[in-house]
């Protein structure tokens, strides 16, 4: 499977979240630190997508700061 697939995306984001249950970032560090840092390669509007399914789905958060910037973090 290519590894710019959105499966590998998602694994990517869970296994960081396994290691980091507390951890919350932008879409940009996502895409950097989650994903790229474990040799996933992912255009940011990949990453973007598969954030989406992820709050959908209740696996992640999606939370906006006053000063507009959405962080996302571990759901349930």
């Amino acid at each position: 499977m290519d590894p710019s697939e959105p499966p590998a995306v998602r694994r990517a984001i869970e296994k960081y979240l396994a290691q980091h249950p507390q951890a919350a970032d932008s879409a940009a560090g996502v895409a950097r630190w989650w994903v790229e840092a474990r040799g996933v390669a992912a255009s940011a509007e990949l990453v973007g997508r598969v954030l989406a399914e992820m709050v959908d789905a209740g696996v992640l958060r999606r939370i906006t700061l006053a000063d507009g910037t959405v962080l996302y973090s571990k759901g349930r």
